[in-house]
């Protein structure tokens, strides 16, 4: 039998993975054993600030016993991250179509109204503390678009197990943005699917890999607004309804996490018929497993304070939550269908 012997370059690939896994893996038990202390403080009584890392932004401890309640963010954490630079404050009103990330910390996408005026739109990024605290770049992109009667929201995850997925998620998305809006005549689920394998194509062979989930918003008749939805990997669409009550209308569950640029031409789509009254939320995983927790206070915080817009630092706070074990970054792009229009 002949055996087959891995060369020195194989050998030294191998080397190098096994210690970044082994380095990867302490530094998230350390992280996990600091965070059990605090936690351990903060049931003696105890509220401090601390600061995870070089350059990242200082988090109040909560007490224990409100472990999913949202945590006010610092004044210097509200900027807005645009296309090509961070400003410094809130957008009063975003009037152009913006993608948007949390790669370089808190982003955030005040108001802005389209659709006829009957679609009012937040959007927030938040890092998560694995990466505030490890300081490499949060993975989440969003997007949020105008033109005509028409209204883009988009939200992409990069797959973590990658290197750069953060620049897939940002590139998908603004390249969604870029196509979603070309040949208003067609149906906009031909026009997701275009723009989706503009996206994938767009993507480098050194950016990793990103989940998307897009909808395509446009108002009818009598206050109703049409969305189709297209959606790749595990990132969720949710509904808010009129009743005050959260479900989830779109997301891929499995063991493996479908992903740009590889599932293009597999898009899963969805048409949903909005009612006044009603909320559309697309959102990354680190937002909606705090929602799906047993014990969730926080889905029912998010049932009783997001019937309507919030205020822009009410929003990225209450995206900002601080909750034990949950530690993934979090994106928001929320469209609010106002009741009460003829």
């Amino acid at each position: 039998m002949t055996r087959l012997q891995p060369d020195n370059d194989t050998v030294a690939k191998v080397s190098q993975t096994v210690r970044q896994v082994t380095k990867a893996i302490a530094e998230r038990i350390t992280f996990a054993l600091s965070i059990l202390i605090a936690r351990c403080a903060d049931r003696r009584g105890t509220s401090r600030a601390r600061s995870l890392g070089s350059g990242t932004t200082p988090l109040l401890d909560a007490p224990a016993e409100a472990s999913l309640r949202p945590r006010r963010p610092m004044r210097h954490e509200r900027r807005v991250l645009g296309t090509t630079d961070v400003l410094p404050r809130f957008r009063p009103r975003l009037q152009s179509s913006t993608p948007f990330s949390n790669r370089y910390g808190t982003a955030l996408v005040s108001g802005g109204t389209g659709g006829r005026g009957l679609i009012q739109v937040r959007g927030a990024s938040v890092p998560g503390l694995d990466h505030a605290h490890s300081g490499e770049p949060g993975q989440d992109a969003a997007a949020v678009g105008y033109r005509g009667d028409e209204v883009l929201l988009a939200v992409a995850d990069g797959v973590g197990s990658l290197v750069a997925s953060h620049l897939a998620a940002a590139t998908a998305t603004a390249q969604v943005l870029s196509h979603a809006f070309e040949n208003q005549g067609r149906h906009a689920q031909h026009r997701l699917s275009d723009a989706y394998r503009h996206a994938a194509a767009s993507i480098g062979t050194d950016q990793g890999s990103t989940t998307l989930m897009s909808a395509l918003l446009r108002p009818t008749t009598r206050g109703r607004v049409e969305a189709e939805l297209a959606s790749v990997g595990n990132t969720a669409a949710w509904r808010l309804r009129a009743d005050g009550r959260l479900e989830e209308l779109l997301c891929e569950r499995g063991e493996r996490t479908r992903a740009l640029p590889r599932a293009a031409d597999d898009v899963q789509p969805l048409s949903v018929h909005l009612q006044p009254g009603e909320v559309l939320l697309l959102c990354s995983d680190g937002f909606y497993e705090a929602l799906l927790h047993p014990d969730s206070s926080y889905l029912r915080y998010i049932e009783e304070h997001w019937k309507s817009p919030p205020a822009e630092s009410d929003f990225v706070a209450d995206v900002m939550f601080d909750a034990d074990f949950f530690y993934d970054d979090r994106t928001v792009v929320a469209a609010w269908i106002p009741d009460g229009h003829p």
